[in-house]
């Protein structure tokens, strides 16, 4: 369900407690989960080795040959930045497939969590709760969580946001939080099965448009 398809009426007293929402936003980001944008010390390291390696036997490289080398650093520059870097929910370097797959796998959780015998509610919850920036809508009037994902949408005005950072979808999930904490339960399965299937398609998307980068 997208921002415009919002129902004020979804805020329920029914979300998780603030404290179980925190800890399912920060399964993403645990440290056993690096975050995106940010390499490992080891990634780092190697890369901060090549780049003294290079700074050691650039002046060894044939004056008419600096330009093109110059060229070529900044072509690959390019294509890493255009194919290869996206803005997460939290507007964080990652990936473009990053955030999309995260939310795919939450909705996964969620709906296990649903198909469970007992069915596990707050489990399914908090795993909703857990895509994208829908944390914000259980702390923020309905008003304020909507324009925020407006202002997330891929095709918002300002270019240098969504567009820009190659942002997901962001679905507003606050109405199936609410459907589960009222039991629900199928409800809330048929709309989240709808997102992830809206998901998976832009992942494929996103996992071409990276390898096509390659060419």
């Amino acid at each position: 369900m997208r921002a415009a398809e919002h129902d004020a009426s979804a805020i329920s007293s029914s979300n998780p407690p603030l404290a179980s929402i925190r800890r399912s936003h920060a399964r993403q980001t645990h440290p056993s989960h690096p975050r995106p944008g940010r390499p490992s010390r080891g990634l780092a390291a190697s890369i901060e080795k090549k780049g003294a390696v290079w700074n050691a036997h650039k002046g060894s490289l044939r004056k008419a040959n600096r330009k093109s080398a110059d060229l070529t650093l900044v072509q690959a520059a390019e294509t890493s930045l255009v194919g290869y870097t996206a803005l997460d929910a939290w507007d964080v370097n990652c990936y473009p497939h990053q955030q999309t797959l995260w939310d795919i796998q939450n909705m996964d959780a969620a709906l296990a969590a649903l198909a469970a015998d007992p069915v596990d509610p707050a489990a399914a919850a908090e795993a909703v709760t857990a895509v994208s920036a829908n944390w914000l809508g259980t702390v923020f009037s309905p008003s304020v969580y909507l324009y925020d994902l407006t202002r997330h949408d891929p095709d918002y005005y300002r270019v240098t946001w969504g567009a820009l950072g190659k942002q997901v979808d962001q679905f507003d999930m606050t109405p199936v939080t609410a459907w589960i904490g009222d039991g629900q339960y199928d409800r809330a399965i048929a709309k989240i099965e709808q997102m992830r299937g809206v998901d998976t398609g832009d992942l494929g998307t996103r996992v071409v448009n990276m390898t096509n980068a390659l060419d």
